[in-house]
């Protein structure tokens, strides 16, 4: 077996790992402020059956049992499923990272795949209860940190990231501050501290600007197009991940799409 089938072998068992491990978040995301412990058997949440073996393998159950409960026939959230997927995706994107990318050991690795689980579960806990909870908020600027510190191990460096944590909050920040919490949460400012202490200054200020702009995009179509009900309110966590994810796996920042905006 070459180097190349090594790699793709390693790629395609950690999307399995990253299968499981969305199952697992789904079961933290489900459970936050339910005063259920993260224990126990999973159930229906519409008949309270507890699942088998069978109905519990990610992706493969959902589809083998067309998104139904298999004794109620209520259907199972589609959270489950694009949680599962996404937290696979996000962990082959980031072991192509690993494997192709700078400034990046085993630890700072491991905590990248700790801070992808984090962001999928602030961004679908955001979508679905307009709230980002502080336990994760804080879990992930604390993982930011650490990864900053073993994966530059310079001082001059680590601060200067630090320093991108806080430029990054500062529109999330002001925002906050002079709508009085009306427009942005503080957990929108929380986020985007830790977000740019991952990503330095100009990728963390990218990644607000892709945020910003997506959420506008977002808010332009449910205006046009959504429910009166969805209309006055969005929740931006979901934004903010998005905009983290893509500047983190392109190494673009806004001023690179600015650039080619303006010369198409």
């Amino acid at each position: 077996m070459g180097p190349m089938s090594v790699e793709v072998m390693g790629l395609i068992l950690l999307g399995l790992f990253g299968l499981i491990v969305g199952s697992f978040l789904n079961v933290v995301i489900l459970r936050h402020n339910t005063g259920k412990s993260l224990g126990g058997r999973s159930m229906c949440m519409s008949c309270s059956k507890e699942l088998s073996v069978k109905e519990l393998i990610p992706v493969v159950s959902y589809i083998l049992q067309a998104g139904k409960c298999l004794k109620c026939k209520s259907k199972i959230s589609k959270q489950y499923i694009v949680v599962e997927i996404a937290t696979s995706i996000l962990f082959v994107l980031s072991g192509i990272s690993f494997l192709y990318g700078d400034n990046i050991n085993y630890i700072s690795f491991l905590l990248i795949l700790t801070a992808m689980s984090l962001l999928v579960i602030l961004a679908a806990y955001d979508f679905k209860h307009m709230i980002l909870p502080d336990i994760y908020v804080y879990l992930f600027v604390s993982v930011a940190v650490l990864h900053a510190w073993v994966t530059y191990l310079n001082a001059f460096q680590f601060g200067w990231q630090l320093m991108g944590g806080i430029i990054s909050a500062l529109p999330a920040y002001a925002l906050w501050f002079f709508s009085r919490g009306s427009a942005m949460g503080f957990g929108d400012v929380k986020l985007s501290l830790g977000m740019g202490i991952f990503l330095g200054v100009y990728l963390g200020i990218s990644a607000i600007w892709y945020a910003f702009v997506l959420g506008a995009i977002y808010g332009i179509f449910l205006m046009a197009f959504g429910k009166a009900e969805y209309k006055s309110r969005i929740a931006f966590g979901p934004f903010l991940v998005l905009g983290f994810l893509i500047t983190f796996f392109t190494q673009v920042g806004f001023i690179e799409i600015v650039n080619m905006i303006l010369f198409l």
